[in-house]
């Protein structure tokens, strides 16, 4: 079922949204490609973790993504501008948090605020988007950090002292006694679903919100594509797994219902190879038998 990054809506993905996005689609272009080669080995080389974000989150062209790599580093550049950071560590990346909903998080929340572009030019943003501008500004101070995930959730802790920072969320002159101690009253929910993520596998999040909101608009093809990118960056999701299936179950319906039944057909192959036991393909695959029977004269 899907689940967004940041939402925790799980139907099944069949709805149309109201207002489409205008991010790019095809991802087969070049620069999704040489991602894709880039990171076989688990790890990035030729891109940095800021441009592979954008090639996930949709940016499709070279020089545009020149554009928005030297949009982001202006906004971060301008962060670290403020001022010199004092104290910890844990209140050096405290000032950062404050400082980067004063100059970039400027909008609001919004589930759907994955892509960095759309952060830069709007202001909103979301969970992923948010720790991974917040993660930037950590590596550049010098201040080491991780990400981590949890079922429809990203957030960063830091590494020394396990401070769980929410970086979409406005620290509102909170210190960091206060947020340790919100922490410790607030068991995590889910503690065994807790995986620390690498930069390939944070990636892999743009990809899988990416290829959601693609097949809540029934754009079944790209979404399919989006998650499949998310799957094999990050083969331990399970959700991006689950999104996959129900993608190529949703496709092989809304083919059904124009008539196209060896296409549907092809569909829940293609899913039972990947799961032989999902449920609703095995459903969809009896009923197009007894259709394609019924269908002889």
């Amino acid at each position: 079922m899907p689940r967004l990054l940041c939402t925790i809506g799980l139907a099944l993905v069949i709805a149309v949204l109201a207002a489409a996005r205008s991010i790019a689609s095809d991802t087969t272009t070049l620069l999704a490609q040489r991602l894709m080669a880039d990171v076989k080995d688990g790890e990035l080389g030729q891109f940095d973790l800021l441009s592979a974000c954008l090639i996930a989150g949709g940016v499709s062209d070279a020089d545009e993504l020149d554009h928005q790599r030297r949009l982001l580093a202006t906004a971060i550049e301008g962060v670290l501008a403020c001022g010199p950071l004092t104290g910890t560590a844990d209140e050096r990346a405290l000032e950062l948090l404050t400082r980067l909903h004063a100059r970039v998080l400027t909008g609001s929340y919004s589930k759907g605020a994955t892509s960095l572009s759309c952060v830069v030019a709007t202001g909103d943003f979301n969970c992923l988007s948010a720790s991974v501008l917040f993660g930037e500004l950590c590596e550049r101070a010098r201040i080491p950090v991780e990400y981590w995930s949890q079922p429809g959730h990203v957030y960063c802790r830091l590494r020394d002292s396990g401070l769980r920072i929410e970086p979409a969320s406005r620290p509102n002159g909170a210190s960091v006694a206060e947020l340790a101690r919100a922490q410790s009253k607030s068991p995590e929910v889910g503690r065994l679903q807790l995986r620390v993520l690498s930069p390939v596998q944070l990636v892999a999040k743009f990809y899988y919100n990416r290829g959601v909101e693609q097949l809540q608009r029934r754009e079944f093809e790209a979404g399919i594509a989006s998650l499949r990118r998310a799957s094999q960056l990050d083969p331990l999701d399970a959700d991006a797994q689950a999104n996959l299936l129900a993608g190529l179950n949703n496709w092989a319906l809304a083919l059904a219902e124009q008539d196209q039944p060896a296409a549907a057909a092809a569909l829940v192959s293609r899913g039972l190879a990947i799961d032989p036991h999902y449920a609703p393909l095995i459903a969809n695959q009896r009923y197009l038998a007894e259709r394609a029977r019924a269908a002889v004269p």
